[in-house]
């Protein structure tokens, strides 16, 4: 909520900086934009869900990362000096040599981020001080407030068994979209 802050925020003070720069370096367009970021309520209604999405990328990338640099890290290193030696670019090494030997890992991540981004919750409710609105809510808000503020305790259990099949069946759609034959070394 700091960072978000509309009044000192780091956020909207390093946007308006930028705007400054961009404007004395005679791109005033581009600078007039970032500097009307000035008192931008970035937990608006309104904007909440475009706050939330620098959020998601940088909590998803450290265990992404992680599991895409343990399965780069077994492929041998003799498939690149074979693809080099045959005179194959950086690029084509990608396509042809690492993409398909860790498909399979990026299949799971892929998978680890659909379950996320259905079961978003908690930076929604910590964002909105625990009262998201109408607008701002997921099936997990809505889910949790049915439950606990609204006493609805049949409509909390039929939102929780939709999520539940939504999750299973994005897991499945995506997992089936994303088969293709194992490629071994």
């Amino acid at each position: 909520m700091h960072l978000y802050n509309p009044q000192g925020g780091p956020i909207n003070t390093a946007l308006v900086g930028l705007g400054v720069i961009l404007s004395a370096a005679g791109l005033d367009s581009a600078g007039s934009w970032l500097q009307a970021m000035e008192g931008f309520a970035w937990l608006s209604q309104s904007n909440l869900y475009w706050a939330l999405i620098p959020m998601s990328i940088w909590g998803a990338c450290g265990f992404n990362m992680i599991l895409f640099l343990a399965a780069m890290e077994s492929i041998p290193q003799s498939l690149y000096e074979a693809a080099d030696i045959d005179g194959a670019s950086s690029w084509r090494q990608f396509w042809t040599i690492t993409l398909p030997l860790i498909w399979e890992v990026l299949s799971i991540s892929i998978v680890f981020m659909v379950i996320g981004g259905m079961k978003a919750f908690e930076t929604i409710w910590l964002l909105t001080n625990q009262t998201p609105t109408t607008q701002v809510h997921v099936i997990g808000t809505l889910m949790v407030q049915d439950m606990f503020t609204e006493f609805k305790i049949g409509e909390a259990t039929a939102i929780a068994v939709l999520l539940f099949i939504m999750v299973f069946f994005g897991t499945a759609a995506t997992l089936r979209a994303m088969r293709r034959e194992t490629v071994e070394f």
